[in-house]
């Protein structure tokens, strides 16, 4: 059976500031066989921090076309909601033809054969303790920065500024297991290896009073390997191609370290 290709962007914006990007191409469809033209399409995550972009739900944008707008899909909030919470995250599964965008206090996938909501998950079920009395932590743990594992079916999600990840089922939302990430208390950025099998975990966690900036995961034993520490905060980060190296920007640097 021949599938028909597409491709898609995915990005969550915090105001004017891109905050992720997730390209993926493949064939999909199903039926006789298809003829379609390859189409490009961005997704954008909206709204920013406190609102301020006046923007609410998914914008998805036509590349082809000089960036046309097509539709906004909708997060199905009531108007004494709206815009809703700030996007921390968003990524797009090629297998299950979903997108899964992260916010504070949830992460929601959506069917984009539909456009409509799969599921919601929403953290915790009783409120969570917000590390270094850091009021933007999210009660419900949930959540940070979400990554598709090479399956296209297993998300690793960050905790929202707190000391643990998810493992999420991307067709369910059901909470595989939880990775505890004490030594690196803050959880926000991620990076993994194209092969799957290593996951660098950054953390928003001062070196002042000794906790780690980043852990290195394991990713199939779910296990913590290391965890390090540089000179400041850190903040965005990335892998060499064999991720052996990690580069991170930390606070009061124009430039980055190496680890």
């Amino acid at each position: 059976m021949q599938r028909h290709k597409t491709a898609f962007l995915a990005m969550a914006c915090a105001v004017a500031v891109v905050s992720a990007i997730t390209y993926v191409s493949a064939q999909r469809g199903g039926g006789a066989p298809r003829t379609d033209p390859l189409r490009r399409l961005v997704y954008i995550g909206t709204p920013g921090d406190n609102g301020t972009d006046n923007q609410s739900g998914i914008v998805v944008l036509d590349a082809d076309k000089n960036y046309s707008f097509l539709k906004r899909i909708s997060y199905q909030l009531p108007a004494s909601k709206m815009p809703g919470w700030k996007v921390s995250g968003i990524v797009a599964s090629v297998p299950l033809n979903m997108i899964y965008v992260t916010q504070d206090g949830s992460m929601t996938a959506f069917d984009l054969a539909t456009d409509q909501i799969v599921w919601r998950f929403t953290g915790e079920s009783t409120p969570v303790a917000r590390p270094n009395g850091r009021t933007g932590s999210s009660l419900t743990g949930c959540c940070e920065r979400p990554w598709l594992l090479p399956d296209g079916k297993t998300l690793i999600v960050g905790s929202h500024y707190n000391s643990w990840w998810y493992y999420i089922d991307g067709a369910t939302g059901k909470v595989l297991s939880k990775v505890p990430t004490p030594e690196a208390n803050v959880a926000h950025n991620l990076v993994v290896t194209p092969d799957g099998k290593t996951a660098v975990l950054g953390s928003m966690s001062s070196p002042k009073i000794g906790k780690a900036g980043i852990a290195v995961l394991d990713v199939p034993s779910q296990k913590i390997l290391r965890y390090m520490t540089f000179t400041e905060m850190v903040r965005p980060l990335t892998i060499n191609h064999d991720g052996t190296l990690v580069y991170v920007n930390v606070n009061e640097l124009i430039g980055f370290e190496i680890g």
